[in-house]
């Protein structure tokens, strides 16, 4: 549903996207392989007002911690990124449902987060808070403060109030002061004061600053939203991307202060889940302006991950491959989501129609192996997984079947 208040800038990507559907000519393939109906009400009724149900409290601290059948775990783990995802969550529902209930939780979860969350101090954001709002964990992940804008972009988008534009633009302005490194890269986290800097550098924060920024661009316009992704594409592309004797690449998962990737040894990794939404992400780029090689960079990355993620004989995409070969074969509920969103993305936007396929395969196999017939929400792991050990007694977070739903929405919606 597009309300009025709807950002122009907004309104301008779907015409932008409308003209490359048109131009692909593949329609026809997208409302034959998209069930637009199914991802609407797999979204509304098993994502979104269950979690409707479950994440608000009087105060606006969301519950983001909840059992397979719904109930609210006692001890709330209280961590921003949780709360940054549910506002997205809550968000999506005003979106698609223009219901004010949605609405009235993106308020109060937003400003429960400029209230407890921000370092008064310092500045940034804390970790964790509890219920009562007081700190529980004041380190300051940089993958913790790009979950912000993101949170914040969204919430400007469905309230247009400007202290939340305002709040995302400042946080920009700090992560730009306090976690650049001198290799063009970010410090992956930091203690409160940022006088120190903790954990291994990584791509996962990176990827999903860039997110951040490309979503407040899109909802706001800023200029300094858009040169920063533009300048995160960049150091991504020429410092992290790894090309492949046979066209593809990859992005590694850890790396050390000088951005070398780490062996399997230290962690090492390449995360498939991360090339698929690599994939998704240099592509959404592209289609809202920023610079046109990020296409070709994205369908480099889809190619690998389809390569290496995709073992002959199964459904589902894999977890990660070392450095040295090793493949972790477990299949999570947000590789999936991922893998779905990106192939969806490059059949209908890039006119890949070899795809499709893959795209039909993919969404049966989620529908069949992560969807909760019973309770509604996913799975952790695949059912045929689960199986042969135990699956956890949680929901996992909306945060990537929303993003999933909603990207495929808008492709089918463009398509009629």
């Amino acid at each position: 549903m597009i309300r009025n208040n709807m950002p122009l800038r907004f309104l301008f990507r779907l015409l932008i996207a409308a003209v490359l559907l048109a131009a692909c000519g593949n329609d026809h393939d997208i409302r034959t392989r998209i069930n637009g109906d199914w991802h609407r009400q797999t979204l509304e009724k098993d994502h979104l007002e269950r979690w409707l149900k479950v994440l608000p409290t009087a105060n606006g601290f969301f519950n983001s911690a909840v059992t397979r059948d719904w109930q609210v775990i006692d001890q709330q783990p209280g961590d921003i990124v949780g709360q940054a995802r549910g506002i997205y969550l809550m968000a999506a529902g005003y979106d698609l449902a223009a219901r004010l209930a949605y609405l009235e939780q993106v308020k109060l979860g937003t400003d429960f987060l400029l209230r407890h969350y921000r370092d008064p101090l310092h500045g940034g954001w804390f970790e964790a808070v509890g219920p009562d709002g007081k700190p529980k964990n004041d380190n300051k992940r940089l993958y913790s403060q790009a979950f912000v804008i993101f949170a914040l972009a969204h919430a400007y988008r469905a309230t247009q109030d400007k202290r939340y534009l305002d709040a995302a633009l400042q946080t920009w302005s700090e992560i730009r002061l306090r976690y650049a490194d001198a290799h063009g890269g970010f410090r992956a986290g930091t203690n409160r004061n940022f006088s120190q800097t903790r954990f291994d550098n990584s791509q996962n924060p990176i990827m999903h600053l860039f997110e951040a920024l490309l979503a407040l661009n899109q909802t706001s316009g800023s200029r300094e939203a858009f040169e920063g992704a533009e300048s995160i594409g960049r150091f991504v592309t020429h410092r992290l991307l790894e090309g492949l004797p046979d066209g593809t690449a990859r992005i590694p998962e850890l790396y050390d202060e000088q951005w070398r990737p780490l062996p399997g040894a230290r962690g090492g990794r390449i995360d498939i889940g991360h090339q698929f939404e690599w994939a998704y992400l240099f592509s959404a780029a592209s289609e809202a302006g920023l610079n046109p090689i990020f296409a070709g960079v994205a369908d480099r990355l889809l190619n690998y991950a389809i390569t290496n993620g995709f073992e002959k004989g199964e459904q589902g995409t894999i977890t990660a491959i070392t450095p040295e070969g090793e493949v972790r074969r477990q299949r999570g509920w947000w590789q999936q989501a991922e893998a779905l969103r990106a192939l969806i993305h490059h059949a209908a936007i890039r006119g890949r129609s070899d795809l499709w396929g893959r795209v039909t395969q993919q969404t049966e196999f989620i529908r069949m192996e992560f969807l909760d017939n019973q309770n509604g929400g996913w799975h952790n792991l695949a059912l045929s997984d689960c199986r042969k050990g135990s699956c956890p007694d949680r929901q996992p977070d909306g945060y990537h079947m929303t993003a999933l739903h909603l990207e495929a929405i808008r492709i089918e919606t463009l398509s009629r």
